[in-house]
């Protein structure tokens, strides 16, 4: 009874498996529809969405003053002052991953004295340019380097724009035009544009020399700057050279100091050696003479040619040797309004005189002229006694 009942079961369930399997083959053949579905909101007048955040990419580049990113070797200007410039460089290499970082650097632009008042800067630029060429202010008067102009009654003469310094952009609000330079060493670059100015007419020694040139402009005064020389001469700038009450053998000279930006005169007399003749001349506007009848010297007063034997009242004289004259100094008390001095021979005219020999018969009543030389030349007086 039991094996009848296994049975029946066996053969009820086999189609049902069957059918099983048939369905389930069925769904992996057949595709599978794609279904949307919709969400109703459950407030219709406000939308409600989730979305997933997706990660923030930092950009590789250096975030600028000007609160940009900057890709790397890029150059910028942050704050739109073109003498202020910034620079997006590759910084530290780390060694083990060869990762590297960038990093931001900024400057301010340096700029030389411009050798002009009158300079522009150009658009996108930084420094100025002198589009007029090289020049500078003399009593509010623009005049052109190189050479002398004049203005209200001075020569005036721009400085030497090669030596204008170096010069660092100045921030300060009492720039002249909105532009000022600054060095380090020299100070306001603007002083450097001021001429060198000097009376064109020699002032007499009782004028009182202006401290002040005419103003620059209307209403601020500019003092003379100081590397002028101001004498009872007049007023001389560097370089410049004259006579002191027109004494040519007195020269002074106006010299600057580079290291004092000022000037001071410099004077000395000159040297001139013992003149190798009696008559000589000192020409217009020259301080030593010169011979211009030869080599000469005094012989018991008369002038005799230097190179040979003469006779003078009996005597044979000759000129000493020109080599022998000592180089002079000019003495202030003079003959014939001129008179020179060797600090070692002393006054260099006891040398003009001639050396004379007595002759070789002097008759018993002959009289030696009582116009021999003295004792400091070679020639002895002869007595007629002693013959």
């Amino acid at each position: 009874m039991v094996r009848v009942l296994f049975l029946l079961s066996a053969v009820l369930t086999v189609p049902g498996v069957l059918a099983m399997v048939q369905r389930q083959n069925a769904k992996s053949t057949t595709p599978r529809p794609t279904t949307t579905h919709m969400t109703t909101p459950q407030h219709p007048t406000t939308p409600h969405t989730t979305t997933t955040p997706e990660p923030t990419t930092i950009p590789s580049g250096c975030m600028g003053q000007d609160g940009q990113f900057h890709a790397p070797g890029s150059t910028y200007h942050p704050t739109g002052d073109k003498c202020y410039t910034c620079h997006c460089d590759f910084g530290f290499v780390n060694w083990f991953d060869w990762s590297s970082t960038v990093s931001e650097s900024c400057h301010y632009t340096d700029c030389a004295c411009p050798p002009c008042v009158d300079d522009v800067i150009p658009p996108n630029q930084c420094c100025p340019t002198c589009p007029n060429g090289h020049n500078c202010n003399a009593m509010g008067t623009v005049i052109p380097a190189g050479r002398d102009v004049q203005v209200n009654g001075y020569t005036c003469r721009c400085p030497d724009t090669s030596g204008f310094p170096f010069g660092r952009r100045k921030r300060s609000t009492v720039a002249r035009r909105g532009l000022r330079y600054f060095s380090p060493v020299f100070g306001d670059c603007t002083r450097f544009l001021e001429a060198t100015c000097y009376l064109t007419t020699t002032i007499p020694p009782s004028t009182t020399v202006p401290t002040t040139v005419p103003t620059c402009t209307t209403t601020t005064p500019t003092t003379v700057p100081a590397g002028i020389c101001f004498t009872d001469n007049g007023v001389y700038y560097p370089g410049q050279t004259w006579h002191p009450n027109g004494d040519p053998c007195h020269t002074c000279t106006c010299e600057f100091n580079s290291w004092q930006s000022t000037a001071q005169e410099m004077c000395y007399y000159a040297d001139c050696a013992c003149p190798s003749c009696v008559d000589e001349v000192i020409d217009p506007g020259q301080c030593c003479p010169r011979c211009p009848n030869g080599d000469n010297c005094n012989a018991m007063g008369t002038v005799i040619p230097a190179g040979r034997d003469v006779q003078v009242n009996g005597y044979t004289c000759r000129c000493p040797s020109t080599s022998d004259y000592p180089f002079g100094r000019r003495k202030r008390s003079v003959r014939r309004g001129l008179r020179y001095f060797s600090p070692i021979f002393g006054d260099c005219d006891q040398f003009l005189e001639a050396t004379c020999d007595r002759p070789t018969t002097v008759p018993s009543t002959t009289t030696v002229p009582n116009t021999v030389p003295t004792t400091r030349r070679r020639l002895r007086p002869v007595l007629a006694g002693n013959l």
